[in-house]
């Protein structure tokens, strides 16, 4: 449980096992999360994030090769970005979080809080 939400919620996913080989089991990566007081002690509101960023371990199943990707998007921004070794594409991150690479190689996910008005 947390005592208060902070800014930014970063969720690292335990994908390698103490062989250093990884893991493969997809993993569903939510465009939003919503933390009530089942999770933020004493907080009797719910607590809005908002995926940011993202990142990928590909092209390897042990954790001393391969490379990283990372997916971002810039606050109060629509479009997604793809950040590869030498390239940035835009991307569409609906269908980039329904695809099975970044399902079974998504590492750390980064969500930021929401600002809510009332």
């Amino acid at each position: 449980m947390l005592r208060y939400c902070p800014p930014y919620l970063i969720i690292h996913l335990l994908r390698f096992n103490s062989q250093h080989s990884k893991l493969t089991c997809p993993v569903s990566v939510p465009r939003r999360l919503l933390l009530g007081n089942e999770v933020v002690i004493g907080d009797a509101d719910v607590t809005d994030y908002e995926l940011c960023s993202l990142c990928c371990h590909v092209d390897s199943h042990v954790i001393g090769s391969g490379h990283y990707v990372t997916y971002a998007t810039l606050p109060a921004q629509v479009t997604w970005y793809r950040f590869d070794d030498v390239t940035v594409t835009r991307v569409d991150i609906d269908h980039e979080l329904e695809s099975d690479a970044l399902r079974q190689n998504v590492y750390l996910i980064f969500y930021r809080r929401r600002h809510v008005t009332h």
